[in-house]
């Protein structure tokens, strides 16, 4: 099991979500994975049981009629085309494996809004610093789950880790909204 991940970045522009492909997931708490949400096809050259392809995506857009204020908006997509499983390993644990990927990209999606709610102005240098530490933080931390959980198959270490994240997503719950307006 693996995860392959994008970061989509727009300058100052009226970019909106209409711009997102209609088959991709937005993170909800209240949105969980199922089978029918993979429809890439695996390759047949690679090891893996389940690849989710997990994209951030992000935005500034000017407030109309009020200079120097912008809407910022920072979301966690799951793109269905691109994430897959192999049919003959099809089972809970792989697919909670996958949805604890999708779930630590919020945790870490959360923590780059707090850092850009958090900083003393928003431009495209301190943003593209915030995510550049965010991302190595993203690939350490998600290594890390891949190696405690051997990929999902130490299903109790997976238990441990789905407890945990959860536990992050609550104590960011402050960082929850996509859309917000940057500090000047």
């Amino acid at each position: 099991m693996s995860i392959i991940f994008h970061i989509l970045f727009t300058g100052v522009s009226n970019f909106s979500f209409s711009q997102i492909s209609k088959t991709d997931i937005l993170w909800s708490a209240e949105t969980k994975l199922t089978w029918t949400d993979f429809r890439g096809s695996p390759s047949p050259t690679v090891d893996q049981t389940a690849q989710s392809s997990i994209k951030f995506g992000f935005y500034v857009k000017p407030v109309r009629g009020e200079k120097g204020k912008f809407m910022v908006s920072f979301y966690t997509l799951f793109e269905r085309y691109k994430s897959w499983y192999k049919r003959n390993v099809k089972n809970d644990y792989v697919l909670q494996h996958e949805q604890i990927h999708f779930d630590i990209a919020e945790v870490f999606a959360r923590k780059a809004r707090r850092e850009i709610m958090n900083s003393k102005k928003v431009n495209k240098a301190t943003v593209n610093k915030i995510m550049k530490g965010i991302l190595l933080e993203y690939a350490r931390y998600t290594d890390l789950f891949d190696a405690e959980t051997s990929y999902g198959y130490k299903h109790e270490a997976q238990a441990q880790w789905a407890e945990r994240i959860k536990k992050e997503l609550d104590e960011l719950e402050e960082y929850k909204e996509h859309t917000f307006l940057a500090p000047k």
